[in-house]
């Protein structure tokens, strides 16, 4: 157990991703086997797109993952800012599961009907 010091922006912003209170108790532990995904299938947070046209794929999801490698895990909400404004997705599902980085080769699947807000 160690605690979530959120004063500085780093670690506040760390915090904020992490759904961690400032000065919360937290255990951070390590994941030694994350495999390369082969796909992932994420929708958006309904609210996050409301009045919002055009391709999201295209403007939000390919610049965000192309030759990024970055780490999800089924359930993650994430954001990404473009196309001048910031839009959330959750990671419905992973191959394999629970988790893997999203590498250039990983298939992105997006459709499907957005996500409610929990």
């Amino acid at each position: 157990m160690g605690v979530c010091v959120c004063g500085t922006w780093w670690t506040s912003s760390w915090c904020h991703h992490l759904c961690i209170a400032p000065f919360s108790f937290c255990s951070i532990q390590a994941c030694p086997d994350v495999k390369y995904g082969k796909r992932i299938h994420v929708l958006p947070i309904d609210d996050t797109i409301e009045g919002l046209t055009g391709n999201l794929f295209e403007v939000y999801l390919k610049p965000y993952f192309l030759e990024a490698y970055r780490p999800v895990h089924k359930g993650d909400i994430f954001l990404i800012r473009g196309g001048m404004r910031a839009v959330e997705f959750k990671v419905v599902e992973t191959d394999p599961t629970p988790h893997c980085i999203v590498a250039p080769d990983t298939i992105l699947h997006c459709e499907g009907e957005p996500i409610k807000r929990e």
